[in-house]
């Protein structure tokens, strides 16, 4: 071997060991818990689209590719990535971030079919998938992040151990400051424009809590107020996302209360997972 061709292996084994792991996230969640964890250690990556829910997302021939390459794969489970059915993947490399609380899946009935703007028609499957939306799953979520990194990068244990405890304290925070927001509602009656909020509200003890399948743009019609009505009395009325100005007018006779509390399944406009999250429970009163 020429010195030429030595020095050309040995940069290539240095980038080789330089070279971050890459994690892919199946959400924006996931993906944020991820980074809180993971932080400079690892390459995070999220497949879908920016504009688009990431639960309704299938890959692409270059992105099974992508899938099959990287070093850890972070999944939601509870049937929110519905397409690993028909993708080969190496299950070594996969966390089932909610596995350990499977037994707490809430199962529904079929959704009626319906639409996201451009995404096409769909419809909401039996398990209820948002998880995350209960601060204290999200947790639970985080921690299993940290195991897989921790297999990933057991040389940097303590690390991301004391990123992952950091991470833990702020989400029950969120957890505890829901709870007592929400705490004043848990007899009255509440609407929300998609059902989305299962795990919220079974966390927080909601027992009236109805979904409809409502977009905050759409055009409403008099049954669709008929439907708000059918519910009255109203306390709080919650929005997965802003609604047009026609829309607030309309049904502010209808209810006590109305907010808007994303999902957050895609990264917000403006600040991150928590930040968005605890501005969200304030505005809950």
């Amino acid at each position: 071997m020429t010195a030429r061709l030595f020095l050309l292996s040995i940069l290539g084994l240095a980038t080789s060991l330089l070279a971050k792991p890459t994690v892919i996230a199946s959400n924006y969640p996931l993906a944020f818990f991820t980074e809180e964890i993971g932080g400079d250690l690892v390459e995070i990556v999220t497949l879908y689209p920016e504009d688009s829910d990431p639960a309704f997302w299938k890959p692409k021939d270059e992105d099974i590719q992508k899938l099959q390459q990287a070093d850890l794969l972070v999944f939601n489970g509870a049937k929110y990535e519905r397409w690993t059915n028909k993708v080969s993947l190496d299950e070594d490399k996969i966390v089932d971030t909610s596995f350990t609380f499977r037994n707490r899946f809430i199962e529904e009935k079929d959704g009626e079919l319906h639409s996201h703007g451009a995404q096409g028609e769909h419809r909401h499957y039996n398990t209820a998938f948002t998880t995350w939306l209960a601060p204290s799953n999200a947790a639970t979520q985080a921690r299993a992040i940290l195991d897989g990194l921790v297999e990933l990068l057991p040389e940097h244990k303590e690390q991301l151990s004391e990123n992952e405890l950091t991470l833990r304290k702020s989400l029950l925070k969120l957890s505890s400051q829901l709870s007592e927001k929400l705490e004043p509602y848990r007899n009255k009656t509440i609407v929300t424009s998609h059902p989305v909020y299962q795990y919220l509200a079974q966390n927080n003890s909601l027992n009236k809590v109805n979904a409809l399948h409502w977009e905050p743009d759409m055009k409403l019609a008099k049954e669709d107020l008929d439907e708000l009505k059918s519910h009255a009395p109203v306390a709080l009325f919650i929005w997965e996302a802003e609604p047009s100005a026609e829309n607030k007018k309309l049904i502010a006779p209808l209810v006590e209360k109305q907010i808007v509390f994303s999902p957050l399944a895609t990264k917000p406009e403006e600040g991150d997972f928590l930040s968005v999250m605890e501005k969200q429970i304030e505005a809950i009163d």
